[in-house]
């Protein structure tokens, strides 16, 4: 008989914990394909992909933001921000080539006592060994996530629920690991299996959004999406 196993829901031998950890000892890889056919620099100069945040202010908050801009740099972006501390990192990103699928992997890790990132743009290394955050602190608390909008004013800028994301997304994968290159360029184009609660070559997959379910035209339906790694959210 088919059952919900809860007893499968923590086990950190195996990085079973909270869905959006980001333990950077390990590191977090984030993944997925975006179609960004156009901007409105006027109106939403800001569109956010992700924003994962421990919900504190000032000197205790954590955050990392991913939003696509094409006002605020000199060509179209895919900017991260990380706030470690209540201090804003340099912003790095991943330029956006054109208006068509393309996928894009960032990936986030401490050596050496600072924090470092990777990015891939469709499989091929981008940037590697980026310093992000020198002599960067662990991020503390829980961490909650929005997809397609702020959760709140982002460096003096926008609103809960702003910050609109207008464009396509599919394929969202959060990792509580640092991927290897070879993993993103042997994984970026296909699906993986989910399964995290079970399956320990999954169990580093904290998020898994395939966005596949289709479309009934009520709001209240599609507004809901399905998480694939396995797990509850």
């Amino acid at each position: 008989q088919e059952h919900l196993d809860s007893s499968a829901k923590c086990d950190e031998s195996n990085n079973r914990n909270q869905n959006w950890n980001c333990d950077f000892d390990n590191g977090v890889t984030i993944e997925f394909w975006l179609k960004k056919p156009s901007f409105d620099a006027v109106n939403n100069p800001i569109e956010v992909l992700l924003d994962l945040w421990n919900q504190q202010t000032l000197t205790s908050e954590d955050r990392i933001l991913i939003y696509a801009s094409d006002s605020l740099f000199p060509s179209s972006t895919l900017a991260i921000s990380v706030v470690n501390k209540g201090a804003v990192a340099t912003v790095f990103g991943i330029f956006i080539p054109d208006a068509e699928w393309n996928h894009y992997a960032i990936s986030l890790y401490s050596k050496d006592g600072d924090l470092y990132s990777s990015t891939f743009l469709n499989g091929e290394e981008y940037e590697i060994d980026n310093l992000v955050v020198s002599g960067y602190s662990d991020f503390s608390g829980r961490m909650d996530a929005f997809i397609g909008a702020l959760q709140d004013v982002f460096n003096g800028d926008g609103t809960t629920a702003g910050g609109k994301f207008e464009g396509f997304l599919d394929e969202f994968r959060f990792w509580k690991t640092r991927r290897t290159t070879r993993q993103i360029k042997m994984n970026w184009f296909r699906e993986i299996g989910g399964g995290a609660n079970t399956d320990d070559n999954t169990s580093d997959l904290g998020v898994y959004l395939k966005f596949n379910e289709g479309i009934t035209g009520v709001d209240s339906i599609d507004s809901k999406v399905l998480d694939y790694s396995g797990r509850l959210a």
